[in-house]
């Protein structure tokens, strides 16, 4: 049908509306991220200066953390409020997937520790926020200690006793003891402990000399065997460590830094299966092997711990402040002495002209 000279006017009114909406869209939506993105961290920066001239600096921090950390972060929370009086931490610890689902689900969080760097980088990082798609969750991250999984055991219990580095894995097969692992949809511990079992499945039997008796089978398939009668799997690793100590246990997978925490033996796994490896050719190697559950498949890196303060924070200020003495010398002597190896200097990763001055200036990158 041909058209008219009034319908191309009404055509062309409906298309100018259109655009007219579609820019005050633009305008609201952009006012919006550079209010919560620029002014309110700036006013939130200003305010808590006045305060400290004052002498009078205040407010409450709401960090989420991976069960690992927990120790360690209230240790450092509690030297850092008895230097801020007035300030509050608040330290929720949880697996760092389960960390990264409760921020996205609204949980207040004003810094998220998590250890695995890839937590944050494929489920925070350049991930929009529902409400406000120009901003995303996190724009960076700063990696500051590393880890290593090794065999706690109780040394009181039967297979305690017995249990060394080379048979931990023919007493498992056997079905003796009662072991634990962590849950590797919730807790990077547990993807990382089957990983590890996947290369032990490879570097072991290449070993025979040096460690005797490896299970033809492997160890990985006997533990992912949904029958398999001496395996328990916790929600997270920490959750493996009291039982452990108190002997509902005989041994578990878990992190260095944690053995050493609840002051339990371990066996330490040779540098090429254990994820602790710091030079670049560990994380070559391990990067061959991964593993996979129903829900995702993950791919074997050496163990880097991670932290960033998510978009949706709402104290910026001594979010800042609580990462950047955490990873000064005095924060990183805390790390250590709870047994957490630190990387010295952090490195920071992801979009740098977004991570606060105060902390890249610590950092490498």
């Amino acid at each position: 049908m041909v058209k008219t000279s009034s319908d191309l006017k009404l055509s062309r009114g409906a298309g100018i509306r259109v655009l007219t909406l579609i820019l005050i869209a633009c305008i609201v939506l952009g006012g919006t991220t550079l209010y919560y993105g620029w002014y309110i961290p700036q006013r939130e920066q200003q305010q808590q200066n006045v305060l400290s001239l004052f002498g009078l600096p205040t407010g409450t921090l709401n960090v989420l953390c991976a069960g690992s950390l927990s120790r360690v972060l209230t240790s450092a929370a509690q030297s850092f409020e008895a230097r801020h009086p007035g300030v509050e931490i608040f330290v929720s610890a949880h697996g760092s997937l389960e960390c990264a689902n409760l921020l996205k689900q609204g949980i207040q969080c004003d810094l998220i520790f998590v250890s695995d760097f890839n937590v944050i980088k494929k489920d925070l990082y350049l991930y929009p926020i529902p409400w406000n798609p120009l901003v995303n969750y996190a724009d960076w991250w700063v990696d500051f200690a590393g880890n290593q999984i090794v065999i706690a055991y109780n040394p009181t219990t039967s297979v305690g006793r017995m249990i060394n580095e080379t048979n931990w894995y023919t007493i498992l097969v056997a079905g003796q003891g009662r072991w634990a692992r962590a849950n590797p949809d919730a807790d990077p511990c547990g993807y990382r402990t089957l990983i590890t079992l996947n290369i032990s499945d490879t570097f072991y039997p290449d070993n025979p000399d040096v460690y005797p008796n490896y299970p033809p089978g492997g160890v990985l398939n006997y533990v992912l065997n949904p029958n398999c009668p001496n395996m328990v799997v916790a929600a997270k690793e920490y959750d493996i460590m009291g039982p452990l100590q108190a002997g509902q246990y005989d041994a578990g997978f878990t992190y260095l830094s944690l053995a050493l925490q609840f002051g339990l033996p371990y066996i330490e796994l040779p540098e090429n299966v254990s994820l602790g490896g710091a030079l670049p050719e560990y994380d070559v190697w391990y990067s061959q092997w991964s593993i996979s559950t129903p829900a995702k498949t993950y791919w074997g890196s050496a163990i880097k711990y991670a932290a960033t303060i998510p978009n949706t924070a709402k104290n910026r200020f001594w979010a800042i402040e609580f990462l950047k003495f955490l990873l000064s010398s005095e924060g990183q002597a805390i790390l250590i002495a709870g047994g957490q190896p630190v990387i010295n200097p952090p490195i920071a990763e992801g979009n740098l002209d977004k991570v606060p001055s105060q902390i890249l200036s610590l950092c490498k990158y």
